[in-house]
């Protein structure tokens, strides 16, 4: 049976997050799709997945502006960046929403929509890639602390090892071999911003039951 989301837990990390200096933003859950195509790999989407990113859900017509529902809460970041609201380059933020996806093959990993806490920080333009690097692991070592945290007691007594695996975009985290966050930074149209991972459910849930039973299957 696929587990629920565990809205307790992402409740436990917005705390925690708060505690290590993130602050809270209220985002929309609807963007233009220049914000969506902007944070795909290289900035860009090939034509397939340009195609797919259309058919995602519904879209609505708003003041002569196509929108689409999130992938993550880090589209409606960047569109924050690009409409010149207050956001604070510098300031770390958090947000949680929902997340909906065109997953061509559905399991207990891959679903069309689920939530997650997501880690944004805005980068001066002008910032070298290695300060964007070092964001990124300031970024990466806090979301290390709060899982650990919010999975170490209670039912699954799983004592977490996170594992930091490279990727082509930056770095993954992995429980039992399941990725459980993706970090990195993107750099376009004069914007430079590290994005993160703080929490998604259910795909934490899954993971921790994943390796509970590899460790009842070991004993």
């Amino acid at each position: 049976m696929n587990a629920p989301i565990n809205y307790t837990r992402l409740g436990l990390a917005e705390r925690a997050y708060g505690k290590l200096g993130y602050e809270q933003r209220d985002l929309p859950w609807l963007v233009p799709e220049k914000a969506i195509l902007m944070t795909l790999p290289g900035g860009s989407a090939p034509d397939s997945l340009e195609r797919r990113l259309r058919q995602i859900a519904e879209t609505w017509k708003r003041d002569e502006e196509q929108l689409s529902l999130l992938g993550s809460a880090e589209q409606a970041f960047v569109h924050e960046m690009m409409t010149d609201t207050d956001l604070e380059v510098g300031t770390k933020y958090y947000a949680i929403t929902p997340c909906f996806r065109d997953e061509p093959v559905l399991d207990r990993l891959h679903r069309r929509h689920f939530m997650k806490l997501e880690l944004f920080q805005q980068l001066p333009s002008h910032a070298s890639n290695l300060d964007a690097a070092c964001a990124v692991g300031d970024m990466i070592e806090a979301s290390i602390q709060v899982m650990t945290q919010v999975t170490c007691s209670g039912y699954y007594d799983t004592r977490v090892e996170l594992q930091q695996v490279a990727t082509p975009d930056g770095v993954d985290l992995e429980i039992a071999g399941i990725e459980v966050g993706s970090y990195g930074y993107r750099r376009t149209n004069g914007l430079l911003w590290a994005y993160g991972t703080g929490l998604a459910e259910p795909r934490m849930s899954e993971a921790l039951e994943v390796l509970r039973q590899s460790r009842l299957s070991s004993r």
